[in-house]
């Protein structure tokens, strides 16, 4: 009997269809989970399974149109249509890719719940991980409420997968070789945040460990960290760019986002860094929704389709993809993409700055004459260009701020020759500050008590008297 399931989703959607085996005379039965024909990505399901007990079938919708899917026992059948309409069709990056931790169609009932057969990396040969613990009641192949009913495996604090051999990093002794670690998991439950969930490192701690809110990466003795929020669902990828003299770049992304980049020395010797794959070294529940890795440097692109293809329905992923469409096709940013997306501003070096390289101000006083363009794609009234006027000598951009300047990031500061204005909140300008706040968030803290002090205690000043409409703080509030 079938309880409950999708008459209509998008493509690329999770399909949850929940049913009952029933049979008058026997406490189990002989069913088989039956794909439409034509979808060759899938394999029926044989299945033994106690009666009375509801159960899940979960895949991916990868077809456009109708099609019925069946239940099977003892020449009988239950069949549901879905109907499937265009959604998302952005597929998690298969080039490249070593080993895919498939949790669709995983069963706690199966035969075959406690193997998961795979290949092992530098030498390669068929291998099965080692399942250690899992009681397949609380744990092991179920799907998560909180997550669309996505299926997942689920490790509780004793259980344990190992992948002897997954010796990942010796592909970097190959210079044509690149590396990638892509793991979607959430944690739960976690008595201390030191505890290790996911490792693939060597007996020597060089390698990847993930723990409840941070992952940390170690090469050759050089450590890269990057922290996130414990208790959510977390896509971390780690891609490593071959031992090249224009590579050896270390990139660490979370939920599709460029967090951290380092690089490696080049002296590493990777064939002596033997690793296994270990999901859960510590205690507490950790559930995981893909594992995935590759012979290759993933690029932003390419990571983030892995992870809009990872989220749980088509509105979802359309969300991200309308916010995130601003790569080429080999994942370099595209300025016209980006100023289509969110407002900009694009500054113009002139040669005959005071200082003659054509690149950004480094310091406070290396000023930079230029033209600037500011485009705002959803209010395009506020569009401007400030052409450079050998005369005025303007636009002018500058490092702002003393303390700040020796940050990476700076922060700048222009002066433009015809006042402009960039909502209906502020009136015309002609100095803007760009702020990067690189080091801390201080300087929006100092935004926030300007305005309270403003808001309490605020008694105008002479210029102001002048022009109250003057907004008093960066194209807030005015007055």
């Amino acid at each position: 009997m079938i309880n409950s399931a999708p008459t209509s989703l998008g493509e690329g959607d999770t399909i949850n269809i929940e049913y009952t085996p029933y049979n008058r005379t026997r406490n189990s039965v002989d069913i088989t989970l039956a794909f439409p024909e034509g979808w060759d990505d899938y394999n029926n399901i044989d299945l033994t399974v106690p009666i009375n007990v509801k159960r899940s079938w979960n895949f991916v919708a990868t077809h456009l149109g109708q099609y019925s899917f069946a239940i099977q026992s003892d020449g009988v059948a239950a069949i549901h249509n879905i109907e499937i309409v265009e959604g998302s069709s952005i597929q998690y990056e298969s080039n490249g890719r070593l080993y895919m931790l498939d949790v669709v169609g995983r069963d706690n009932v199966s035969p075959s719940r406690n193997i998961i057969n795979y290949n092992t990396i530098s030498p390669t040969s068929s291998a099965v991980a080692v399942m250690e613990n899992f009681n397949f009641e609380e744990d092991g192949w179920l799907t998560d409420r909180d997550e669309n009913d996505k299926p997942m495996l689920r490790i509780n604090s004793t259980a344990r997968v190992t992948y002897p051999g997954m010796n990942l990093f010796k592909l970097l002794s190959n210079p044509q070789y690149g590396a990638t670690l892509d793991v979607d998991f959430k944690s739960r439950n976690v008595s201390t945040s030191n505890e290790l969930l996911i490792s693939l490192r060597t007996s020597n701690d060089n390698g990847i460990k993930i723990y409840e809110n941070k992952v940390a990466v170690n090469l050759g003795g050089t450590n890269y960290e990057v922290e996130y929020k414990a208790g959510e669902r977390i896509r971390i990828i780690v891609a490593i760019e071959p031992n090249t003299s224009s590579g050896r770049l270390v990139k660490i992304y979370i939920n599709g986002i460029l967090s951290y980049v380092g690089t490696y020395i080049s002296t590493i010797d990777f064939r002596n860094y033997d690793t296994d794959l270990i999901l859960n070294n510590g205690n507490g529940f950790v559930d995981i929704y893909g594992v995935r890795l590759y012979n290759t440097a993933l690029n932003a692109s390419q990571v983030l389709n892995n992870y809009i293809a990872s989220l749980n329905d088509s509105i979802s992923k359309g969300m991200v993809i309308s916010k995130s469409d601003i790569y080429d096709e080999n994942g370099a940013i595209l300025y016209s993409k980006v100023r289509d997306s969110i407002p900009t501003v694009l500054f113009t070096i002139h040669s005959g700055s005071p200082s003659t390289a054509q690149n950004l101000p480094l310091a406070k006083g290396d000023k930079k004459y230029c033209s600037m363009r500011y485009d705002d794609p959803l209010n395009p009234e506020f569009n401007f260009e400030d052409t450079y006027l050998a005369e005025k000598k303007k636009p002018v951009l500058d490092v702002q701020g003393t303390s700040s300047q020796k940050y990476p990031r700076k922060n700048f500061k222009v002066k433009t020759n015809k006042g402009c204005r960039i909502s209906n909140e502020v009136v015309n300008e002609k100095v803007f500050t760009f702020k990067k706040d690189f080091m801390d968030s201080s300087h929006a803290n100092n935004t926030g008590l300007a305005k309270l002090a403003h808001r309490t205690y605020y008694t105008p000043v002479p210029p102001q008297m002048s022009y109250l409409e003057v907004s008093y703080e960066d194209g807030g509030e005015t007055k």
